[in-house]
């Protein structure tokens, strides 16, 4: 499981670091939407925008929960693929 946990740390710092430079991650996606826009000729203004707008508030997200999830006792999902689910499903019958 050392795999797992190195995942884990890793994820950990990364979201510690979105946390620390979110302004700055801002910054750049602003910069690099600017450039591709102007490279563009603002052919592709309106998805740059949205595009733009989904991965700040997607860092802002990330920087808001940054070390909640741990605190809070959430549940993590498992990384062998198997579904969790609070109701157990009866199995089903064959109609007939």
């Amino acid at each position: 499981m050392a795999f797992v946990d190195n995942l884990k740390d890793l994820a950990n710092k990364a979201q510690g670091a979105v946390s620390q430079n979110h302004d700055k991650i801002h910054s750049v996606i602003d910069k690099a939407a600017s450039t591709a826009d102007q490279r563009t000729g603002g052919k592709y203004s309106d998805q740059l925008n949205k595009v733009s707008d989904k991965a700040k508030s997607t860092v802002s997200n990330v920087a808001a929960n940054s070390g909640q999830d741990s605190a809070n006792g959430a549940a993590e999902a498992p990384v062998d693929g198997t579904v969790v689910s609070d109701e157990q499903q009866p199995p089903a019958t064959p109609e007939g």
